[in-house]
């Protein structure tokens, strides 16, 4: 027999959803704390005494002083099992239709095609993806179809991943192993931060915005993350002192300068080498001096801000300093932290959704990862109440504006 309960104790839910296949932060019964301008519920099906589903279910008001219910990245459930999935989407009718909500609207963490960037156009749908779509619809959902762009969701359909592997290093494209040489040539280290590190981190990521023209997260909103997820929560500083670095290029650049005196004209091939060298670490210097400090304070380059769920670590946030981008830092702090976190059991380090041309700055970069590109199957909506199809005209037309 199939029970559906409307609020199960965060302990019980937890247990089950960070061990689930389909797990994410996102389902986490945390992110209702962070979600806390929601009305959360943590529910979940049992048949018979077996907790078999769960799903994090976020209410909050709609304009017009309507309500509805959202799921993200959930339910988390088995797809296969058609006589899961309709009980589960009939308990969360209810709850909805209870809360006065409009409608339910969730985006399962089921893929729909799986590939590297070169089989883009090769890949086909997957199977057990086709199957949850066919089952949420024959449960009663509305299927919002296959948008390719981040705005058109409320989650990216398209993400990056990259999965665990003992050779993951050595299959990192040449660039990026070019990159990570540049790093470690200009003394790039990674530091782990604290909750007392979060003004830096906005800092960094200020840096972002500005370039970008977009608008990020308070420093309160990291420090709420870093706070509610606690030893989970991982910051981590890509930074390099510029004044040991300057010290080094002057020994260097004393030392090329006393063997071009010391050679003379006597041999052009080595004088034409070590002039090449001599331009290159003068240049180092000119592009240092202007950070030097009194302190020998550490310069920060790039932060990234990630959450440990399950057997994921997804980051969140990141940014770097663009006058530091020939340090190469944020190459050096991605491949860093997914070393440590594979070293720790972590399998899949989601690096955050991608826009589905596969064709913009994101994918770009994240590609320097070799990464997998997760495709799920869209939105979906199931309908509590007559208003639902005139809500959504109307909801679509203010959006246009």
């Amino acid at each position: 027999m199939l029970k559906f309960v409307d609020q199960i104790d965060r302990e019980t839910y937890d247990t089950f959803a960070s061990q689930h296949p389909l797990s994410s932060i996102n389902q986490s019964a945390k992110w209702a704390d962070i979600k806390h301008q929601w009305i959360p519920f943590h529910t979940g099906l049992y048949e018979d005494e077996k907790l078999v589903a769960v799903a994090l279910v976020l209410i909050r008001p709609l304009p017009m002083g309507f309500r509805f219910a959202y799921v993200p990245r959930g339910p988390l459930m088995d797809f296969d099992n058609q006589e899961h999935v309709t009980a589960m989407l009939k308990g969360l009718k209810a709850l909805s239709k209870k809360q006065k909500c409009l409608f339910v609207r969730m985006d399962p963490k089921v893929l729909y095609r799986e590939f590297k960037l070169e089989d883009k156009e090769s890949a086909l749908p997957l199977d057990s993806g086709l199957r949850a779509i066919e089952h949420l619809t024959q449960a009663g959902t509305k299927h919002l179809g296959f948008p390719l762009t981040i705005g058109e969701g409320f989650q990216p359909r398209f993400v990056a991943n990259t999965y665990f592997s003992d050779t993951f290093e050595e299959d990192l494209p040449r660039r990026t192993k070019r990159f990570l040489k540049q790093a470690e040539k200009r003394n790039v280290t990674l530091r782990k931060g604290c909750i007392d590190d979060v003004e830096d981190f906005a800092d960094i990521l200020s840096e972002t915005e500005d370039r970008k023209n977009i608008t990020l997260r308070t420093a309160d909103y990291h420090r709420l993350l870093m706070e509610t997820y606690g030893d989970d929560a991982l910051l981590y500083f890509a930074e390099v002192d510029l004044n040991e670095n300057y010290r080094e290029y002057q020994k260097e650049l004393k030392e090329i300068q006393d063997e071009l005196i010391k050679i003379g004209d006597k041999s052009p091939k080595k004088e034409f080498s070590l002039k090449e060298r001599e331009a290159s670490v003068i240049n180092l210097m000119k592009d240092v001096k202007p950070y030097l400090n009194e302190t020998s304070q550490k310069q920060i380059l790039s932060g990234m801000l990630s959450i440990k769920y399950g057997n994921t670590l997804e980051h969140l946030y990141a940014g770097f300093d663009i006058n530091f981008k020939k340090y190469m830092p944020q190459y050096k702090l991605y491949v860093e932290v997914m070393k440590i976190s594979f070293e720790e059991g972590v399998q899949y380090n989601n690096m955050g959704g991608i826009e589905g041309t596969l064709d913009d700055g994101l994918t770009i970069f994240k590609e320097h990862f070799n990464p997998f590109i997760n495709e799920y199957i869209g939105e979906f909506d199931i309908s509590t109440s007559w208003m639902y199809p005139l809500f959504m005209i109307a909801w679509k037309i203010r959006s246009s504006r």
